[in-house]
């Protein structure tokens, strides 16, 4: 409850507040982008592609394998003669052959034409919308987290009264919203993380309100931090000494020295009222009385 004790869980909730409105802002940021970038309405999951690299290596098999089928056929006709209805079958096989070629041939010019130069930029220009529900659910999912850690991580801060345990705690939480990066650069493969470098920046129209004039010095990270933030840390801290440092040390005075505004000891538990109280528990207890 000291003057300096409190002027340091000062400063560290001022910045945990700080890191958490660097969260609040990449979560606004992609909830923006979700719903002001434009919507592609063609295959999300790139079926076509991934069925092209299937045709690729086993469509060349497929038809090689039907053409010496046909070849088979054409040689046992010839050799013991066939019916008008085998030879409609077998131009039927033919037509088939001929399609399957030509949806092999086409898909692997889409796959051609798909593959990326070493060192090439990717330019987006669309998503598709089962990623803007995705990344809305991402939104949410953080939001989520953020409410949570902000109380959390603010009665984690004040129940700590101690110079080591308060700075550790502090830092254990800012290293939470680190975790995805930690993620990134351990799980993620270097071929993806090079992709993504190649992604050229993405540049939408914001939908989010802008403020201008007063307002927009208002609402900017510093004016929270100079301005909001260490009004809110205040009162947190003044509420926290009030309604539970407080009571706690006045009952532990009452306690140990009986002495506080609100204390009854002091009026009933004088010297003579402990002298009667040993006293009844000596006549009660004679044997434990007389070992000590």
């Amino acid at each position: 409850s000291g003057l300096t004790f409190s002027f340091f869980m000062f400063l560290i909730l001022l910045v945990w507040y700080i890191n958490l409105v660097s969260e609040l802002q990449a979560c606004l940021l992609l909830a923006d982008f979700a719903y002001s970038y434009p919507e592609d309405s063609s295959d999300p999951f790139r079926t076509m592609e991934i069925g092209s690299a299937a045709v690729e290596i086993g469509g060349g098999v497929l038809v090689k394998a039907m053409d010496s089928a046909v070849k088979e056929t054409h040689r046992m006709t010839l050799a013991f003669g066939q019916s008008s209805s085998e030879a409609g079958r077998d131009e039927g096989t033919e037509s088939f052959l001929e399609h399957l070629r030509a949806v092999h041939e086409r898909l692997s010019d889409t796959q051609h034409h798909n593959r990326r130069e070493v060192g090439e930029k990717i330019f987006i220009r669309a998503i598709c919308y089962p990623h803007k529900i995705f990344m809305i659910g991402v939104v949410v999912i953080r939001l989520a987290l953020l409410a949570y850690m902000a109380g959390a991580g603010t009665i984690f801060l004040i129940t700590t009264y101690s110079y080591a345990d308060l700075l550790l705690n502090a830092v254990a939480l800012a290293f939470v919203f680190k975790l995805p990066e930690l993620f990134y650069h351990m799980l993620v493969r270097h071929t993806e993380k090079e992709e993504l470098e190649s992604v050229e920046p993405l540049e939408f129209t914001s939908s989010l309100p802008k403020f201008e004039g007063f307002m927009s010095i208002i609402m900017t990270k510093n004016a929270l931090a100079l301005l909001f933030f260490p009004l809110l840390c205040y009162v947190i801290l003044a509420w926290n000494y009030f309604f539970t440092i407080a009571p706690v040390r006045e009952a532990l005075q009452c306690l140990c020295y009986q002495t506080g505004p609100r204390c009854l000891t002091q009026k009933f538990m004088t010297n003579a009222w402990w002298d009667e109280h040993w006293a009844e528990v000596a006549r009660k207890f004679p044997t434990s009385s007389a070992a000590f």
